[in-house]
């Protein structure tokens, strides 16, 4: 589930007046798929050559080329967490969900302990709009990880989608509590509490946000659950008269 459909957001319920403004257009411009290689142990060099024609074919957007890369590594190195987690990754970047479950399920049922293979499931599993089960894996992500933040701000997600907006806004203040210069878990919260008609806290939410991104370059991408500039979610928070005065310069 993108991360703009929880910050693009149901803000109708709160004042026009008193509301914090986000801009829609900064903020899809912040969702980027730019991620950088991380370090990972393969078994042999021709699994880690197709590795990395892989990563590059994502980051350029060509997926299926990045499908074909992933299956060839996965040949030499075929029970690796990591490309069976990547495989299901860009099966689903593909809208080829069915696959991308299928891989998934088969990284944790040989890896049950692997945290990312969970939370990528719990993810296909949100866009397939099955959130039980998504949930359900997402609590045995935390029993794995209990203190990574994300699968805190993915049950959220899905707390949120389910008409649940204070249970939404309970997950996100425990990956706070965890992070508390999580960027993106108050930026989630300058929606929910809009939805809540909180627009005191919701203001108070979007101050905290743009105070995590202090000292950082516009460049950064930020963690949590989408990639995202830093530069992106900043513009993306600030109050639409400061931009058009920005813009007019």
């Amino acid at each position: 589930m993108p991360l703009l459909a929880v910050l693009g957001w149901g803000l109708v319920a709160q004042s026009a007046v008193r509301r914090p403004v986000v801009d829609r257009s900064a903020m899809r411009e912040a969702i980027s798929s730019a991620r950088a290689a991380p370090e990972v142990s393969l078994v042999s060099p021709a699994s880690y050559a197709h590795f990395l024609r892989a990563q590059r074919a994502a980051l350029e957007g060509r997926h299926q080329d990045a499908v074909d890369a992933l299956r060839l590594a996965l040949a030499t190195d075929e029970d690796s967490p990591y490309l069976l987690t990547r495989l299901g990754e860009e099966y689903a970047l593909l809208g080829d969900d069915a696959r991308a479950e299928r891989e998934l399920r088969r990284a944790v049922a040989r890896h049950p302990r692997y945290y990312p293979g969970r939370v990528m499931l719990a993810r296909v599993l949100m866009e397939a709009r099955r959130g039980a089960q998504a949930q359900a894996q997402l609590r045995q992500a935390l029993r794995l990880a209990p203190r990574e933040p994300e699968a805190y701000l993915l049950l959220a997600m899905v707390a949120e989608s389910r008409g649940d907006v204070a249970g939404a806004v309970a997950a996100v203040r425990k990956a706070l509590y965890l992070e508390p210069q999580l960027a993106i878990g108050h930026a989630m919260l300058v929606a929910m509490y809009g939805q809540l008609g909180q627009p005191e806290e919701a203001e108070r939410a979007r101050r905290n946000a743009l105070r995590a991104l202090e000292g950082l370059d516009d460049e950064v991408m930020l963690r949590g659950v989408e990639s995202m500039t830093v530069g992106g979610l900043r513009r993306a928070l600030e109050p639409a008269v400061k931009q058009g005065r920005s813009g007019a310069r």
